[in-house]
């Protein structure tokens, strides 16, 4: 299993939490890395067009493998996204539920490459919440 998570600091910036700098990532990591900062600007460019205040924004991006330790020729097998979303009490989280599920399913484009080596699952959590699961 290889796991990524990422942070937003603001901007269009999205930072890994791991304390691992992208030079120290193998490169199964970088592509979930390149997962999770491609659909954590989709998201933010969405929640902007669509006027909704969010306060904050953190991605678990994990891939299981085809081998129970990384290996060379380990594959991902499935895939993993969770999207935790802070925001004022007023905003509407269907609209958010709405930008995240058009993040994934439309508009990023690692993740419709990624989902032609194996299943891109997501789940939505919004102010510690788990408003939405989609598993594959």
């Amino acid at each position: 299993m290889e796991n990524v998570t990422l942070k937003w600091l603001g901007g269009q910036i999205l930072a890994p939490t791991d304390d691992i700098a992208c030079l120290d990532m193998n490169p199964k990591q970088m592509m979930l890395y390149a997962l999770g900062k491609c659909s954590g600007m989709t998201a933010l460019a969405l929640f902007e067009s669509m006027h909704l205040q969010v306060t904050g924004l953190e991605m678990e991006i994990s891939g299981k493998l085809t081998d129970a330790s990384t290996k060379p020729q380990s594959l991902f097998k499935a895939i993993t996204q969770v999207f935790r979303v802070e925001c004022p009490p007023e905003t509407d989280r269907n609209r958010i539920i709405r930008a995240l599920e058009l993040t994934h399913d439309k508009y990023c484009g690692m993740t419709i490459m990624m989902e032609m080596i194996a299943p891109v699952s997501f789940d939505i959590w919004i102010n510690d919440k788990q408003l939405r699961r989609v598993h594959y």
